[in-house]
């Protein structure tokens, strides 16, 4: 978000002091009034972007406030807005106070209460702080446009280490699926026509899919399970911490099964998946920063959720003409 154009001549920056002049002559100065000002001004810019904004939203505080070593387990916070982007993970935040407020006096209040500071803008009608990283960045006369330009793009271009990581292994992923993908299907049915044990193995699963989930479940959709299950189970066993999930699962654990079967002579699974291992390590990262993990659900399943539309939507691997089948009758 580095590059957002942000300028003092331009139209919201003009409407933001706009509506303040008109809450002044109405003799409005409760924060609650002013800061649908600061409000639409940030909606505003979130439509140049892939962030989206979540108003006055109760989540858990982080476990420990970004190193300013206030213990905040268990505790709820509110803030005025949170920043998201389109994983679910946070950007940043913002909490907007009276024109006759102390702002260092109250962030210090917030951040004793649990509010991340890793990327906050403290603000009035008149002033404005942004801390990043723990630490105070920005301390600004906003009635001045170029400050709160000013303001506005450093806040946008914050990008914390672990997130950033993220999202350049997320667009790498996307580009290596639908490649890995074609890869693991062509070996399935291969191993299907010359591997007796794997074929009996693939056809036991197929029919306890039929018979768990659709009676008419396609082979080619038992072959999507087991691709999709092969490049995302590492994602739940690190990101949702539940190692278990392929025994208490009959489906999951049935396609261990199969997988073991293909493991035995045709697939090492570790060295086939290595080329995905920056993007495991980057969810991985991010699954243990703090400011994150009441997002991680959401996020890892988009990501899940993702690899299979990735994978379902690359033409030639919806394409089973020509391709033979495995299934086994005998």
């Amino acid at each position: 978000m580095s590059d957002l154009n942000i300028k003092p001549t331009h139209k919201p920056i003009k409407t933001y002091y706009a509506e303040l002049e008109k809450y002044a002559q109405l003799g409005e100065e409760n924060e609650g009034t002013v800061r649908a000002a600061f409000q639409n001004l940030l909606q505003h810019y979130f439509h140049q972007s892939d962030f989206t904004q979540l108003c006055e939203k109760t989540r858990s505080a982080p476990s420990d406030n970004e190193g300013l070593g206030q213990s905040t387990l268990n505790k709820r916070i509110r803030p005025d807005g949170e920043v998201v982007d389109a994983f679910g993970l946070p950007h940043g935040y913002w909490e907007a106070k009276d024109t006759q407020d102390d702002l260092h006096l109250e962030a210090s209040k917030k951040f004793a209460a649990g509010y991340p500071s890793k990327n906050i803008v403290v603000q009035s009608p008149t002033h404005a702080l942004l801390y990043q990283d723990g630490q105070l960045q920005l301390d600004m006369d906003i009635t001045d446009p170029r400050n709160l330009v000013r303001m506005l793009q450093t806040f946008f271009a914050y990008q914390e280490a672990n997130i950033s990581a993220w999202h350049a292994a997320v667009s790498e992923f996307r580009e290596m699926v639908p490649e890995l993908g074609e890869k693991l299907a062509v070996l399935i049915e291969t191993e299907c026509q010359n591997n007796l044990h794997f074929r009996e193995a693939f056809t036991h699963f197929h029919r306890q899919c039929q018979a768990s989930i659709n009676p008419n479940l396609s082979v080619a959709a038992v072959e999507e399970m087991l691709i999709q299950h092969l490049l995302t189970e590492r994602i739940f066993a690190t990101v949702f911490k539940n190692r278990d999930f392929t025994r208490r699962n009959i489906i999951a654990r049935d396609i261990e099964k199969v997988i073991d079967v293909l493991t035995e002579h045709a697939l090492n699974r570790d060295q086939f998946l290595q080329s995905l291992d920056p993007f495991y390590v980057a969810i991985e990262k991010t699954a243990a920063t703090t400011t994150i993990t009441n997002k991680l659900g959401n996020c890892g399943y988009t990501t899940c959720d993702n690899a299979r539309r990735i994978w379902a939507s690359t033409p030639q691997n919806r394409t089973t003409t020509n391709r033979p089948t495995c299934y086994h009758t005998s």
